[in-house]
């Protein structure tokens, strides 16, 4: 922790300021919609720790293994592609890193533009934390889904395409009869497995 992360740390006001920023930003994002209150408390007031990165730092790098969240709290930064192309800014209350929590590697990543002071969490704190609360994990689980369907991670349907033609789609059944193909339709489910699951033994 650098000196300046260190001095906001012993200022409880400014630390209780930017925890409660925290806060706001966790009940605002999809991922996290609906959550309990102690829960968000527990990851952002318990778990989290103050970090804050110079012009032209990368935010992607706070949460060390670049595997969990990181809540601006003050400043302004850049959304980076990986070619390094602006994607769009990010302000106080913007979330970075939501994807890596849904099994995904990081599809962009974040500069700071100006002095830029934001809360990290790991994202197996998080998922600790979002573990003692079942009803919550249950969440968390369907909204991943969401996401990977929408996004086609792993192969899965994509937003807006039906089951008939998420088969017609994979090579080893474009060649299956129509019959065939509604029997499958009517067979087919999705299942979420975390990261590092095993799927097939």
């Amino acid at each position: 922790m650098n000196s300046v992360a260190a001095n906001i740390t012993q200022n409880a006001e400014l630390r209780d300021m930017y925890l409660q920023i925290g806060m706001e930003a966790m009940r605002g994002s999809a991922m996290f919609e609906g959550s309990p209150q102690e829960m968000l408390e527990l990851i952002v007031k318990k778990r989290s720790r103050v970090a804050q990165l110079g012009p032209g730092e990368m935010l992607q790098s706070m949460a060390s293994t670049g595997e969990g969240i990181a809540i601006i709290v003050d400043g302004n930064a850049q959304r980076l592609d990986k070619s390094g192309q602006v994607l769009g800014a990010v302000g106080a209350r913007g979330i970075v890193g939501e994807e890596t929590l849904i099994g995904q590697r990081p599809s962009c990543n974040c500069r700071a533009v100006a002095k830029v002071v934001a809360l990290v969490v790991t994202g197996r704190d998080v998922h600790e934390a979002v573990d003692q609360f079942p009803g919550a994990s249950s969440r968390l689980h369907q909204y991943y889904q969401q996401q990977r369907g929408e996004q086609g991670v792993a192969g899965g349907p994509r937003k807006g395409m039906n089951k008939r033609d998420f088969i017609k789609a994979v090579p080893l059944f474009q060649s299956m009869p129509p019959r065939m193909v509604e029997d499958l339709q009517v067979r087919l489910t999705s299942a979420f497995f975390p990261q590092g699951a095993w799927i097939v033994t």
